[in-house]
């Protein structure tokens, strides 16, 4: 039982020291700048602010399109003008 302990110890041990190592963080300069110029919140209407991103969601190309709108509806259906709430 020990030997085959020990085999498989050392197994391990060799397979961890040549494993290849990754990367611990990202290189300097991979990171992506916000853009210069954000959006504006919209005023007005806010129904029919929702009307405009609910179409923008049905038509967005992308996933990622896709989750900005679905970002900016809950933004705007979760501000609330009450006091209270």
């Amino acid at each position: 039982m020990s030997l085959r302990f020990r085999l498989l110890a050392a197994i391990a041990l060799c397979g961890a020291l040549l494993a290849p190592a990754g990367p611990a963080v990202s290189e300097p300069g991979s990171w992506i700048d916000p853009p210069k110029k954000l959006p504006r919140v919209q005023r007005g209407d806010r129904t029919n602010n929702l009307d405009f991103l609910f179409g923008a969601l049905k038509v967005a190309p992308d996933e990622a399109s896709s989750k900005s709108i679905e970002e900016r509806i809950w933004a705007l259906w979760l501000v609330s003008k009450s006091d209270t709430a």
